[in-house]
């Protein structure tokens, strides 16, 4: 596919709060890769902070929208439950008046967290892979491996940054990495609130059942 980028636009794709920045920081530093948003918003100037950026002709996407065409993309999945608690508290940090309710019924902007997976399902739509959060935060040397695969490109070096340098620099974006952490915010109702949503996804993607230590 690395002929194919200088013509066509790849998609970074996730739900908001998957690790959608952490994945163009490491696309910049292993694989000299250049991202854009569709959106202009404060993790620009993260990337920016971090640099994230490259000048060139060559370019990933990031979008939170469903599909709008059939270029290649690679989708950024991470446990629907810390997300959505990372996601609620974006939105407050950033002045969107929000409940858990809300983020978990899909009633905010970008929608629901499993119907967003469904319009980007690998399954369904060609072209797609799925990377997930927990692999990168773990030991991304596998999700390195299928991203090269992917896009047809070696990694030039590894990534030298870790998660607790990038919240000692940016606090409130890179508020915690710890599924833990966030699941353990939802009270029993809310949980079972999520799974009346979302469990059909959570099974599918194997997260139903998932804990974390």
């Amino acid at each position: 596919m690395h002929r194919e980028l200088v013509k066509r636009n790849v998609w970074i794709a996730s739900y908001p709060r998957s690790g959608n920045t952490l994945l163009r920081l490491i696309l910049a530093e292993c694989f000299e890769l250049g991202t854009k948003s569709k959106y202009p918003e404060s993790s620009e100037a993260v990337l920016a902070f971090f640099g994230g950026h490259l000048a060139g002709e060559r370019y990933l996407t990031k979008t939170h929208d469903p599909p709008e065409d059939d270029n290649p993309a690679i989708y950024l999945i991470r446990d629907g439950r810390a997300t959505i608690v990372s996601y609620y508290h974006y939105c407050r940090d950033y002045g969107l008046p929000v409940s858990m309710e809300n983020v978990i019924r899909g009633t905010v902007g970008f929608g629901s967290w499993s119907g967003h997976y469904d319009a980007w399902n690998p399954f369904k739509r060609p072209q797609t892979i799925v990377v997930r959060y927990e692999e990168l935060a773990k030991n991304m040397e596998a999700p390195l491996e299928r991203i090269a695969a992917f896009l047809g490109i070696r990694p030039r070096r590894p990534f030298s940054k870790t998660f607790e340098e990038l919240h000692l620099q940016k606090r409130t974006f890179f508020r915690s990495g710890d599924n833990a952490r966030n699941i353990a915010e939802l009270s029993e109702p809310l949980l079972r609130l999520f799974v009346e949503y979302h469990g059909s996804a959570m099974e599918e993607l194997g997260y139903l059942d998932c804990e974390y230590r």
